[in-house]
């Protein structure tokens, strides 16, 4: 190996190391050329899912703010003025999920010395706000959540909580850059896909016309 090589599998650390190793039989070469491929093909995969995610956030906000007004609510849906999403109004009570969620983003905001206006709060969410609303927990928002997937085939809750929870699980290996070569791949990218799909057709048909899955994915390193 050359020095930088060795270097590189130093640093990575033996235990993050000895899966590639594995499935490279031993040469290790070849694992760091696999653990490369991962962090390319997470890469890929990573800007596909902030595609959706914006997407998936702005459409799910339009349909929250709808039902905000519906039900004739004071104030902004973020502020969670019927305690519905586990917000907590003592002055240090303890907030529950989803609310959690908000509450943290707010106070992103405020350390980042911006106003807490709700586009501002919206772009602190995570991820992890989007996939609770739609979870079971919180079934009751479903018959509204429904409006921001016009182009699923049924209203069925299961067409979005499913895929939606095996692409957080996804995201979350690839914040914490773990291991994806086990991956299923193009099970996950046609989550993304049909996901969007169910929000806005030509949506999706842009993703998939810029997205580098397909190809990062054909250039793994051979075992």
């Amino acid at each position: 190996m050359l020095r930088s090589q060795t270097a590189a599998v130093v640093r990575v650390g033996p235990a993050r190391f000895q899966p590639y190793l594995k499935d490279a039989h031993g040469d290790r070469v070849r694992a760091l050329a696999l653990y490369e491929w991962n962090s390319q093909l997470a890469a890929a995969l990573w800007r596909d899912l902030g595609h959706l995610e914006v997407f998936l956030r702005n459409a799910l906000d339009a349909q929250m703010q709808a039902r905000h007004m519906r039900l004739g609510r004071v104030g902004d849906w973020l502020d969670d003025p019927a305690q519905e999403l586990g917000r907590d109004p003592r002055p240090k009570g303890r907030h529950q999920q989803p609310y959690r969620e908000i509450a943290s983003a707010r106070t992103r905001v405020r350390n980042n010395n911006k106003q807490p206006s709700h586009d501002q709060i919206l772009s602190e969410t995570t991820f992890g706000l989007w996939h609770q609303l739609v979870a079971a927990k919180q079934r009751f928002l479903w018959p509204d959540l429904a409006n921001a997937f016009p182009h699923a085939p049924t209203r069925s809750h299961h067409h979005v909580a499913t895929p939606l929870a095996r692409l957080r699980s996804l995201r979350n290996r690839i914040a914490h850059h773990h291991r994806i070569v086990a991956v299923d791949i193009s099970g996950r990218l046609a989550d993304v896909l049909e996901l969007l799909a169910y929000i806005d057709p030509d949506v999706r048909d842009w993703v998939q016309a810029n997205s580098d899955v397909p190809r990062v994915k054909a250039l793994r390193p051979s075992p």
